[in-house]
């Protein structure tokens, strides 16, 4: 799924059926070896027994050139060597095999042709016309949009907390390459006060580098309509304000209730709708608080709902701590969400295909996964661009973006930085070198 071309039929394949509940995964480290056989191999570790003649591995049964496991549908697929298709058979099943014969039984298909008597190193393709295959692909994959817009976020949310002042020029030439790139929404910079985030000091300079330049999209954060002004007196024409579901998260982060904020807003918008000038919408904390612990969905998509009817254009749902997103489709429409996910868990990408499934189609990112929240002990920066970018290609979705020249400005941050990239697709490209 996370690289191109890989999907279907190289030497190694591995076509899987989500697991009935009353099956136990199979892990990785428990999988017979490989080197020498072809096999079909269960989740269940009581799935298959070997019967006379048969050559039994693990938990799986061999016959000669092929291996077969029954499955809910009470037949064997059989791999035939020459014609290197995957084919269903009918057999009996035992009456006495309550395994076997068990509901929503599914299976995984491992292959592996390294056996000489098997022409050795011969790729081939592999296919199953099982209904039940099919139905969970399509609804895996259902949804999914063609296309997806990513907002980057890594030269306002990935600077901002760096103890050391990066330089304009760096900050500059950062956005440049990021455009350079394809990306075509670039969070450049954040209007708040200098004594509150020191990094973000020359904010002024960073919007006015790019004056001139009319087809890239560089949003600003605003705080207040104080902030508002000075955005638009350096020339900034999109701009974006951050709202939160966490009381507590709000009064820390921004110094206000969630209802202060939403009043500050109201104005915000109001003053921007009037030039004509976008707002995008942040909602953080949507299912987890570093302060408050679990938010109930009802606030976020309260929040969420305040922001779209008083005029913002589109609304980002951020999960701070890094476990989760939830639907607030119910308010906002599923083409005015964006998705923001932290990489605490690891669960950043998961989250992002989930969203994609209910019809989402933006995402932020930040390159080499700067950033992050400074109140939620523990949290890792944002996810990765880099990461997005390889999995979205491997799914076939186009983001227009170049990951070749995506990976290059990564490195070039981190070196300024002086720090590793924190993009596991950056780090396994460099490795390769």
């Amino acid at each position: 799924m996370y690289g191109s071309g890989q999907a279907a039929g190289t030497v190694n394949c591995c076509i899987a059926s989500a697991m009935s509940s009353l099956e136990e995964p199979l892990g990785m480290d428990k999988l017979p070896g490989l080197s020498t056989i072809d096999l079909f191999q269960r989740f269940s570790s009581n799935g298959c027994s070997t019967s006379r003649g048969d050559t039994g591995m693990g938990s799986c049964w061999i016959e000669q050139n092929t291996s077969s496991s029954s499955n809910s549908y009470e037949e064997d697929f059989e791999y035939e060597q020459e014609a290197f298709t995957w084919r269903h058979h009918a057999r009996d099943i035992p009456e006495n095999d309550v395994i076997c014969r068990s509901q929503g039984r599914n299976y995984a298909a491992y292959g592996n042709r390294c056996d000489s008597r098997h022409l050795a190193n011969l790729q081939h393709n592999s296919y199953c016309n099982d209904v039940c295959l099919q139905d969970i692909t399509n609804k895996i994959f259902r949804g999914i949009p063609k296309y997806v817009k990513i907002v980057e976020v890594g030269a306002r949310d990935g600077l901002q907390n760096e103890k050391n002042v990066v330089p304009t020029s760096v900050k500059v030439e950062l956005i440049q390459r990021l455009l350079s790139a394809g990306l075509s929404v670039v969070e450049a910079t954040s209007f708040v006060s200098p004594k509150w985030v020191p990094q973000l000091a020359d904010a002024r300079d960073v919007i006015e580098a790019f004056k001139s330049l009319d087809t890239a999209r560089l949003p600003v954060l605003v705080p207040n309509l104080k902030g508002f002004e000075a955005a638009v007196a350096a020339g900034a024409k999109e701009i974006a304000v951050f709202a939160s579901a966490s009381e507590s998260f709000s009064k820390s982060n921004i110094n206000c209730t969630i209802e202060e904020s939403l009043t500050r807003y109201r104005a915000v918008v109001q003053a921007a709708t009037k030039l004509s000038i976008p707002v995008r919408g942040y909602v953080s904390c949507v299912i987890g608080c570093p302060v408050d612990g679990m938010i109930h969905p009802s606030k976020v998509a309260y929040v969420a709902k305040e922001l779209h009817d008083m005029g913002c254009c589109e609304i980002s749902l951020g999960d701070t701590v890094g476990i989760g997103t939830p639907a607030v489709m119910a308010v906002v429409p599923v083409e005015k969400l964006a998705v923001h996910f932290h990489d605490t868990y690891g669960q950043s990408l998961p989250n992002i295909l989930v969203s994609l499934q209910m019809g989402i189609s933006t995402v932020d990112s930040s390159i080499a996964g700067l950033g992050g929240c400074p109140y939620a002990k523990g949290a890792s920066g944002n996810v990765a661009t880099e990461d997005v970018v390889y999995m979205l290609d491997g799914l076939g979705i186009k983001t227009n973006v170049d990951l070749g020249k995506l990976l290059q400005t990564g490195e070039f941050i981190c070196k300024h930085l002086g720090r590793p990239s924190g993009s596991k697709a950056a780090v396994a490209f460099t490795s390769r070198i």
